[in-house]
């Protein structure tokens, strides 16, 4: 089962079938590709090129923690996401008895749950640090109350600075001035979600992510095109029917 998360909340929840026929898609979704970065244009690179005044004011998920700053954090890692019977039940139901084969793998069972995520208050600056520190493709954006009302990735921060000539300016600006608006709705999956549809929607809608939001919509983890890879080399009897 998938969603789609504004601004202003769930939008939409549907199979994947209803997602592909639902017209109010983000036009930053095919952007937001795999493609390779150029050297010139590399993370790294940019993040030289900040002015060095401007490169001190950021600061990491444990100093924001000492300083009592509400900026990027850290959640703790939850090491087992316990999925209801009455959901698992209510997806077997779905299967026809003749097609059954192997056990199926869920988001639930191959997510990353220690979300790393970016505050909507952040700078674009404190946001291109933390994609530096860690290797993600995409980031959570988070509200004061710690409920998803984005999704950045590394190539549409670094597209826009670039195009900004790293303007200081720009750099200060907060995540939500920028890239939190009703034109960048979010597509989510249920934690009871087999790994071949979460695959399907990764590919047609060009994403390198998905975040796995249950239904009271609590962020419990993220699954990445990595993650599957991860499952099928790593797993055997990994089944990718459905």
């Amino acid at each position: 089962m998938f969603s789609i998360y504004t601004v202003n909340g769930r939008t939409f929840t549907g199979p994947m079938e209803q997602l592909r026929n639902v017209k109010a898609m983000s036009a930053s979704a095919a952007s937001r590709g795999t493609n390779e970065e150029s050297p010139e244009h590399s993370l790294e690179n940019i993040f030289d090129n900040i002015p060095t005044d401007y490169r001190s004011g950021g600061h990491t998920p444990d100093e924001r923690k000492s300083s009592g700053d509400q900026a990027t954090q850290e959640q703790k890692p939850t090491h087992s996401y316990d999925v209801s019977n009455d959901a698992l039940n209510s997806y077997k139901s779905m299967l026809a008895e003749d097609n059954k084969r192997e056990a199926i793998y869920h988001a639930y069972q191959i997510m990353s749950p220690a979300v790393i995520y970016l505050s909507a208050t952040d700078t674009l600056e404190q946001a291109l640090k933390q994609f530096k520190k860690h290797p993600f493709h995409m980031m959570p954006v988070m509200n004061e109350q710690l409920q998803l009302i984005a999704m950045l990735s590394r190539k549409e921060l670094m597209e826009y600075l670039i195009d900004k000539n790293l303007n200081p300016v720009e750099l200060n600006r907060s995540i939500a001035q920028v890239f939190v608006n009703e034109q960048y709705p979010i597509i989510t999956s249920d934690p009871v979600t087999e790994v071949r549809r979460i695959a399907a929607v990764l590919i047609e809608q060009k994403l390198d992510a998905i975040p796995i939001v249950d239904n009271e919509g609590v962020l419990r983890g993220i699954v990445s095109r990595t993650d599957i890879l991860k499952c099928t080399t790593l797993d055997p009897p990994l089944s990718l029917w459905c």
